[in-house]
């Protein structure tokens, strides 16, 4: 007899695709893999997935609104007033860098430019030159200048007023007392002051020299 040939080894036949994902999904694979290789995430067949997608978009608009509309409101505009409007600008006093004791009630009869900054604030440093330049200028007419830092320490603060060469009385604001009163909500802050004491402009962000010089205008007695 002659022996039968040696059995041939043959692949078994392809699954169709239908069989494929169904194997794929068995082994923990993406049920959004294609026949072409690409990747699909089947998010929407969790309901978990559409909640979780949901509440992430939600949280991401709220955030949007809480940051962007307060600065849609006042980026860096001027309010009349400020935390007293219309009204008696809140007394102030505190000791100079020099050592020197400054309260409002003495600059009665003077316009004054209270200006809140730090020593690691970037617009203070761009604006604080032309505020010293319009200082000079309006000084001998009846306005003072007056700063004040606030969270900075008083070394840099007056590492900074050195380097500026800014000469008008400056100070800390040391417990915040004075920011408190004045609603500072971030620096630079500039809140100007008639002579009769009434707020007559308060601005949040950096001035120009032009808006500067226009504001002390406006106060000069």
């Amino acid at each position: 007899m002659r022996a039968d040939p040696a059995p041939r080894w043959t692949s078994p036949p392809m699954p169709e695709p239908e069989q494929q994902h169904a194997v794929a999904a068995e082994w923990g694979v993406d049920r959004g893999v294609g026949d072409a290789g690409s990747v699909k995430a089947d998010t929407g067949s969790d309901p978990g997935h559409r909640w979780l997608g949901l509440g992430l978009t939600l949280l991401l608009v709220l955030l949007v609104l809480a940051v962007g509309f307060p600065l849609a409101l006042n980026p860096g505009t001027s309010t009349t007033g400020g935390a007293s409007p219309r009204g008696s600008a809140p007394n102030f006093e505190f000791t100079t860098f020099e050592g020197q004791r400054l309260a409002l009630s003495q600059l009665e009869g003077k316009g004054v430019v209270l200006n809140f900054w730090a020593s690691w604030c970037v617009p203070c440093r761009e604006e604080m030159p032309y505020f010293e330049t319009t200082y000079q200028a309006y000084k001998d007419r009846g306005v003072v200048f007056v700063g004040l830092t606030m969270q900075d320490r008083p070394e840099d603060s007056q590492a900074f007023l050195e380097e500026l060469r800014i000469t008008y009385p400056n100070g800390p604001d040391q417990r915040g007392e004075i920011s408190v009163r004045y609603g500072v909500a971030g620096l630079p802050m500039t809140v100007c002051i008639t002579p009769d004491g009434e707020v007559a402009r308060t601005w949040q962000g950096a001035l120009s020299e032009q808006q500067l010089v226009g504001f002390v205008e406006e106060i000069a007695p």
